[in-house]
């Protein structure tokens, strides 16, 4: 009895997912690489180590790709042009902090000079959705 409510768990949570779909257009060139990154958490928002998920694409004039059986809960997207491939969104600290390489986030809480907001850029997921979020990269 113990293990059908295990397997019957699993199974319902494999069904009951939401998937979210990112779009990406602006970039300036096709050096390095695009970085997609899905957090779930402000304390994780905005290292891309801890993230919830990522993925790392070769740059297009679009690119897009879909994070699958996304639990619910509420999430932030952050999408990095990291034209020198070393893994982070690299940043000028004179005159003021802002970033050297492309970047964009969800709902469009994009700030040149201002430290991104988990809060700003969150969206709640719930079972079953299908979110499709276009952005783009500003410099």
């Amino acid at each position: 009895m113990k293990y059908r409510f295990v397997i019957s768990t699993v199974v319902a949570s494999l069904l009951f997912t939401a998937e979210i779909t990112v779009k990406v257009s602006g970039f300036e060139n096709q050096i390095g690489q695009a970085i997609i990154v899905l957090y779930n958490s402000n304390d994780d928002f905005p290292t891309i180590e801890n993230a919830f998920k990522a993925k790392t694409l070769p740059i297009g004039d679009e690119i897009a790709f879909s994070f699958a059986d996304i639990p619910e809960g509420v999430y932030c997207i952050a999408v990095y042009h990291d034209e020198n491939k070393n893994g982070t969104l690299d940043m000028a600290w004179f005159p003021i902090p802002h970033p050297k390489e492309g970047f964009a986030l969800s709902n469009n809480a994009t700030k040149k000079y201002l430290p991104p907001s988990f809060r700003k850029a969150s969206f709640g997921v719930k079972t079953e959705d299908n979110l499709v979020f276009e952005l783009k990269i500003v410099y």
